[in-house]
């Protein structure tokens, strides 16, 4: 599970994702604000060490446009490519995760573990 850390405690924006310590929620043994705040901090964690799927972040790109070409879990929810959200803004309300509909303070609302 995501733990008892909500993503609604840490914001919505990039910067405030140092606040969260990701290995403590089943990240795995690498924590993200030991790789930085900024979107180039993406690019230099593989994902597939800390128990995801085969395609590594970092292949991916930098930018919010090549969260598309990966696969969540390896269980493709290429339906709900990430490419049409924004990080840090409102338009996450416009992804549905495993069929619930995001609102635009939907983040404030609900905890992944939840979900």
């Amino acid at each position: 599970g995501w733990g008892t850390v909500a993503w609604w405690r840490i914001g919505g924006s990039a910067v405030t994702w140092s606040r969260i310590a990701w290995c403590r929620i089943g990240w795995g043994t690498v924590a993200w604000w030991g790789i930085g705040r900024s979107a180039v901090a993406w690019s230099r964690i593989a994902w597939w060490r800390v128990r995801r799927s085969a395609v590594a972040w970092c292949r991916i790109g930098r930018s919010a446009v090549t969260w598309s070409r990966i696969t969540w879990w390896g269980v493709g929810r290429s339906a709900v490519a990430w490419c049409r959200i924004r990080w840090g803004t409102v338009t996450w309300g416009r992804i549905a995760w495993w069929g619930i509909r995001w609102s635009a303070v939907a983040w404030g609302r609900i905890a992944w573990w939840r979900v």
